[in-house]
């Protein structure tokens, strides 16, 4: 994506509005492409000229430290939602005396009908 933005700072903020959004919408297929843009928006920041930039840099990594959180538990949610769908498990369940007991998943099967 190109953000057009000479600002490192401007352009880190623009990649973070995105990519929060993103995440909240879930929609998990950009992150990739904002982690090289937001990288290469950092790399461009020269050292801070004054308090103005110091505020803004603070914000920037409370924010950027709040969206990698959201980030974590999309990476999370995926690999759990993998593991599930790799190896059904079945459900547990619990019979008309209220013991619990395991139900296993279905298989597959055809059946021939005449």
């Amino acid at each position: 994506m190109r953000w057009l933005s000479p600002d490192g700072i401007e352009t880190a903020e623009r990649v973070l509005c995105a990519l929060e959004a993103d995440l909240r919408s879930g929609r998990h297929d950009r992150m990739e492409t904002f982690a090289r843009d937001l990288a290469a928006a950092l790399a461009r920041l020269e050292k801070p000229g004054g308090d103005a930039v110091l505020s803004r840099l603070s914000m920037l990594r409370a924010r950027a430290a709040r969206i990698a959180l959201l980030v974590q538990a999309a990476q999370a949610g995926l690999r759990d939602a993998r593991s599930v769908l790799a190896a059904p498990q079945g459900f547990a369940s619990y019979d008309a005396h209220g013991r619990a007991g395991q139900i296993a998943p279905a298989r597959a099967r055809i059946e021939r009908r005449r």
